[in-house]
């Protein structure tokens, strides 16, 4: 969590903000494209997002 609030703080300072930013970018793309592999790869329905979704 402390990581975080520095990020936080070091942003809303203007320090190096572009690294952070492409951090979440990357990261955000990574789970992107994680689930698009889960879905094609799974053919059961639980492990899809849908069949996840509907458990609740």
């Amino acid at each position: 969590e402390n990581l975080k609030m520095k990020n936080s703080e070091s942003i809303q300072k203007g320090k190096k903000p572009s690294k952070s930013v492409a951090k979440k970018l990357n990261s955000m793309k990574a789970k992107a494209g994680k689930a698009k592999k889960n879905k094609n790869e799974s053919k059961k329905p639980q492990n899809s997002l849908a069949g996840f979704l509907s458990k609740f």
